[in-house]
């Protein structure tokens, strides 16, 4: 059995001389399985190129997608400051209307102070004249008063 053992491991050479048609033909296998492989390798290889493009591409497009959202998100934030100044100057909208009423008050008030004025420098006109008639009136009692005292002191005879 041992025999049998090593007849069956024992392969057989065949010892014929290689033909050159033999030879060209096992070149031509072997060139056209090489042209084979390259153009494997070479479909590989753009398939691989293809993909990493089309990572780069989805990696683009999320990069695209993202500034996106980012620009979304900054346009609203931008939009609620915005809402919210304008809020903030809402009260200010009507300003030019209050300080139009406050000048037409302040008119109104400038007119009601120069006519108290106006009665005021009557009025003391009218005190003034009325002080110069009871001045001039002082003065004429005051002339009599003087003219009574002259009268009513004896007058004295001085002789020559």
């Amino acid at each position: 059995m041992a025999n049998d053992e090593v007849e069956m491991l024992a392969i057989k050479v065949d010892k014929r001389p290689i033909s050159q048609a033999q030879l060209v033909g096992f070149l031509v296998i072997i060139m056209s399985q090489a042209f084979l492989a390259g153009g494997v390798y070479y479909k590989f290889q753009s398939l691989s190129d293809e993909a990493a493009k089309k990572s780069d591409l989805v990696t683009l497009t999320n990069k695209v997608d993202d500034q996106a959202a980012d620009r979304d998100m900054r346009q609203k934030l931008l939009d609620r400051n915005l809402d919210a100044i304008n809020d903030k100057l809402k009260p200010l909208d009507n300003v030019t209307y209050r300080l139009d009423q406050m000048d037409k008050r302040d008119d109104a008030q400038d007119a009601r102070i120069d006519k108290l004025l106006e009665v005021m420098g009557a009025k003391l006109d009218a005190l003034n004249a009325a002080v110069a008639d009871v001045k001039a009136d002082v003065r004429v009692v005051a002339q009599d008063v003087k003219n009574l005292s002259t009268k009513s002191q004896p007058t004295a005879y001085r002789s020559p």
